[in-house]
């Protein structure tokens, strides 16, 4: 939906080799601040919701969100782990510059 409602030009976050600068990619990192915030409260949000559910007796509604809250997580996690991929190849093109 995103690819067909903006231009390529645009999508930063999703082509981060287009265009190859260390812009395009300081750009992509603070994308992925922003992306593993908003992953961060929904796991909150989750995790709370758990709770409540837990409390009032619904199974289902404990299963469900904790399955969210865990593919959140690993939403946050990935977030984590590309933009440490991110450091290492700004630092490589830094590097290339000089």
């Amino acid at each position: 939906l995103v690819l067909s409602l903006k231009p390529r030009s645009e999508l930063y976050t999703y082509f981060v080799t287009d265009p190859y600068s260390i812009d395009s990619i300081k750009r992509t990192e603070r994308w992925s601040r922003f992306n593993e915030i908003v992953h961060l409260l929904f796991t909150i949000f989750c995790l709370v919701a758990t709770v409540q559910f837990s409390r009032r007796g619904y199974i289902g509604g404990v299963l469900l969100m904790s399955l969210f809250g865990v593919l959140n997580l690993y939403l946050v996690l990935l977030q984590r782990f590309n933009r440490a991929k991110m450091y290492r190849v700004i630092a490589l093109l830094q590097e290339r510059k000089k």
